[in-house]
């Protein structure tokens, strides 16, 4: 049995709120999501996590619903299964699966660093969920 200690989704932010576990078709991550309103999906780049994005969330959580997951590359807690993959097309799956399990509809995909190489693999490929994307400085699709 884990503890709090252990058990990475226990992990807690002041501002992005309690690690929610999703387990999607490629693996389990962790979610932070908070606020109400319109949806941004927040996908950080290589080597970081959603901490990347907490104080742009502190600023846009009183009109928007943020939805920070930590993407498996890099910074993660929660290891992806031995067979999956975690290239920009595999990761960009996970966040296309993270949109449809919360059921979100009409979704700001922000994407920073490499999170902007797979936010742009995603609207490229799962686009019937997304409503709008901003780019941050970031790679582009498959050239970096």
């Amino acid at each position: 049995m884990a503890t709090e200690e252990t058990d990475p989704s226990a992990w807690r932010d002041p501002v992005l709120g309690p690690a929610r576990k999703l387990d999607l078709p490629g693996g389990s991550i962790l979610c932070h999501d908070v606020g109400s309103g319109p949806v941004i999906v927040f996908l950080h780049g290589l080597l970081v996590n959603a901490n990347l994005w907490r104080k742009l969330v502190a600023l846009l959580k009183d009109d928007f619903r943020c939805v920070v997951p930590d993407l498996p590359i890099g910074s993660h807690l929660l290891p992806l299964p031995d067979d999956a993959g975690n290239g920009p097309h595999s990761v960009a799956e996970l966040a296309a699966d993270l949109i449809e399990q919360l059921d979100l509809e009409d979704v700001t995909i922000v994407g920073n660093d490499s999170g902007g190489a797979i936010s742009q693999v995603l609207v490229t490929t799962r686009p019937e969920r997304v409503g709008a994307l901003v780019l941050t400085s970031c790679d582009y699709r498959d050239n970096f």
